[in-house]
Order: structure tokens, then sequence, then C-alpha cells
């Protein structure tokens, strides 16, 4: 029984990546150690991973700007497995990222990004 929740702890991502539709792309992973799980200290496991979904990005030009809309998912390993979405806005030309509302509206602090975090790398290039 312990082999198998190993298995599928160190399986997760894997199978998750099976469920992912054309043209999502993993641009975060995240490989937490446990106490509970000391073997993780050795060999790293995938607790969760954000995804960019580029098939539903909206790339435009406003006064010479590029300009991005896109979604990023962010899944998390748990008893039962979390997906959260959220809405942002990317200025290429500038590599400024904003958080954007339900209603399609900036919301929050201006975050800048280096050329090459992998948002960036994925929506721009």
């Amino acid at each position: 029984m312990l082999t198998y929740q190993i298995y599928y702890e160190y399986s997760w991502i894997d199978h998750k990546r099976t469920q992912l539709p054309d043209g999502a792309s993993i641009v975060r992973i995240e490989q937490v150690p446990s106490i509970w799980r000391p073997w993780t200290f050795v060999i790293p496991m995938t607790t969760g991973f954000t995804v960019i979904d580029t098939a539903r990005m909206v790339k435009t030009e406003q006064e010479g700007q590029s300009l991005a809309q896109f979604f990023l998912y962010r899944f998390e390993k748990a008893h039962v497995d979390i997906v959260a979405s959220q809405a942002y806005l990317l200025n290429c030309s500038t590599r400024e990222q904003v958080l954007l509302n339900e209603a399609g509206e900036v919301q929050g602090p201006v975050f800048q990004l280096t050329s090459s975090d992998p948002v960036y790398e994925a929506v721009c290039n």
C-alpha cells in the first residue's frame, strides 16, 4: 500500500499532463519536501504546477505596444486536487503584467517580469 501511495504521488504530474488540452503549456513546477514524507528530501515530489492556456490567449497591438491577455491555471495536489485560474494582461514590450478581474478590468499592482521568466517566454515569444 505504501508503494502504491509513493507511486501515485510521483506520477501525479504525468497523469495531469495527459489531461491538459492542446495549447496548454506548463510554466512553473513546484517541488516541496515534506517532513512526513522523508524521501522527498532526497527525491523531490511535485506538489503543484502552473499552466498557461495559449489556445485562449488574445494578442493585440495598442499604441505600438504588444499586449497579451491570457489565463494561468494553478494545479495543487491535495486529497482533492485544487485548480485555480486567474486572468492576466501582459505588455510584451515592457514586460509589465497585471491581474484582471472577472470584468476584464485591471486589478492590483503591476508586476515587472524578467526576459527569462517562463510566463513571459510562453506568452511573448
